[in-house]
């Protein structure tokens, strides 16, 4: 019987100014013993990415979420995508079922 292996999803920008921060954080994870999950593992066009969200949130055992940048996007709005991952995250800790919490 193998061991279970631990995961951590992982919520924070993925640009090229990001890129160090990004990679050092995988780095930290990985050698912590766990397996990362991320929005960037999969590219499907078919798959819906609220329902992919859902997917690797239900599927980790823990996650980070690093909401230090907010930038403007063209129409002078910033993008809340992050944050909304992390009440989404919190929301199936809060309201879901004994494996989400």
């Amino acid at each position: 019987m193998s061991a279970r292996s631990f995961s951590v999803f992982v919520n924070c920008p993925f640009d090229a100014a990001y890129k160090a921060s990004f990679e050092a954080l995988l780095f930290s994870v990985i050698a912590s013993g766990y397996q990362v999950r991320c929005a960037l593992e999969e590219n499907d066009a078919g798959d819906i990415r609220f329902d992919k969200l859902c997917r690797l949130i239900t599927e980790s055992d823990r996650s980070v979420h690093d909401l230090s940048r907010v930038e403007l996007g063209p129409a002078g709005l910033p993008r809340f995508n992050m944050p909304f991952e992390l009440g989404l995250y919190q929301g199936a800790r809060r309201f879901g079922t004994k494996p989400h919490r």
